[in-house]
């Protein structure tokens, strides 16, 4: 005589009833979207095929190895994917996206497949339905949007690599340009220029920009790019120093440039490069006095021989100049000259330049205080 088959728990007939919950859902889905399903290219063969391996996969055994190694999802994980699906497939019918109520639907399985399967089977619901999730066709009205997203945020991405590219190309050609000098300082203003058009983030296009431009004879746009520069970086003191220095160089500027020079040097405790600064606008503000002061203080701190010691002896002549002392400006430049061989290009330039001058003024001054001839 059998024995009588022992009684179901309340908890196994509702995992019974969750399973058939779930094929219900499965089926009536499948039923509501056949059309959907069948008009896709391949589908009517694509789907149905998926649905068998899933179904093959989901029941598989596992193997001995792996029994009670899986780690089970806890109550509130299954309660919330639950939830999340609930909500997914009304809102996929709400706006009619079929491809949100598919994966609604599947999260609903997963959460039903993950309580009510016997435990050797739940580890197998996932891949069992990332294999469901791509037999579906994915329609164009959810995906289109975002494969357009992608698309522009490549190209934007493109766009700010290639603007980052440019900008760093421009400031490396044209530091190199800047550093051969000659004919080609007209090439690093240029590539400067582009930097700085480029939205360059740090202060060597402005800086480097506007030296090329002051020694092409351009101050106008020097003092365009520093203005650039200082508004752009208003802390920094260099930028501010070389503004000031380009702003002596003509006329109009001169008063800007002695109206900004106290509170530079105040800011740079009287360093030596802004005090070269301030010697040159009390120089060619003519404020003499000042400018002598200033360049033996100047002489006082450097070392004899160094750039800063050539810059001011050069403008100690300058002051000698126009202090109408030609043939001593000459003495003292051509003194300089021979025995300071290692100064920067534009330096000696800006020498060579101060020394024709007073060898022309010499000159005059020595045809007007000559003897006359009856």
């Amino acid at each position: 005589m059998n024995a009588p088959r022992p009684e179901r728990t309340p908890i196994a007939k509702a995992r019974v009833a969750a399973l058939t919950a779930a094929g219900a859902l499965f089926a009536v889905w499948i039923a509501a979207n056949f059309s959907r399903l069948a008009g896709a290219q391949n589908g009517i063969v694509r789907f149905p095929l998926c649905a068998l391996f899933a179904v093959l996969l989901l029941l598989r055994p596992p193997a001995a190895s792996a029994a009670g190694a899986r780690r089970e999802p806890p109550p509130w994980t299954i309660l919330a994917v639950a939830i999340a699906g609930l909500a997914a497939s009304i809102a996929g019918l709400v706006v009619n996206v079929g491809q949100l109520e598919w994966l609604g639907v599947l999260a609903l399985l997963w959460a039903i497949l993950s309580w009510a399967l016997p435990a050797p089977q739940r580890r197998n619901a996932p891949p069992a339905l990332l294999l469901l999730v791509w037999a579906h066709p994915l329609p164009g009205r959810l995906f289109s949007p975002l494969e357009f997203a992608a698309q522009r945020l490549s190209v934007r991405g493109s766009e700010w690599f290639l603007h980052a590219l440019n900008v760093l190309w421009a400031q490396m050609l044209g530091y190199i340009r800047f550093q051969r000098g000659g004919w080609e300082m007209l090439d690093a203003l240029s590539q400067m220029g582009s930097a700085v058009q480029y939205g360059a983030t740090n202060r060597t296009p402005y800086a480097v920009g506007a030296e090329a431009a002051r020694q092409l004879g351009r101050t106008s746009r020097a003092v365009e790019l520093l203005r650039e520069g200082v508004a752009r970086f208003p802390g920094d003191l260099d930028l501010l120093n070389n503004l000031i220095y380009t702003l002596a160089q003509t006329p109009e500027g001169i008063e800007e440039a002695l109206d900004r020079i106290d509170a530079l040097l105040e800011a740079t405790r009287r360093s030596v490069h802004t005090l070269d600064t301030a010697s040159t606008v009390y120089t060619r503000a003519g404020l003499l006095d000042r400018a002598d002061r200033t360049l033996g203080d100047i002489l006082a701190r450097v070392e004899p021989g160094s750039r800063a010691w050539f810059r001011a002896r050069s403008r100690s002549a300058e002051v000698e100049l126009l202090r109408g002392k030609a043939a001593e400006a000459v003495r003292s430049l051509r003194e300089l000259l021979n025995q300071t061989p290692r100064i920067p290009e534009g330096d000696l330039r800006e020498a060579h330049d101060l020394l024709r001058d007073a060898e022309a003024s010499a000159a005059e001054a020595g045809r007007t205080n000559g003897p006359t001839t009856p």
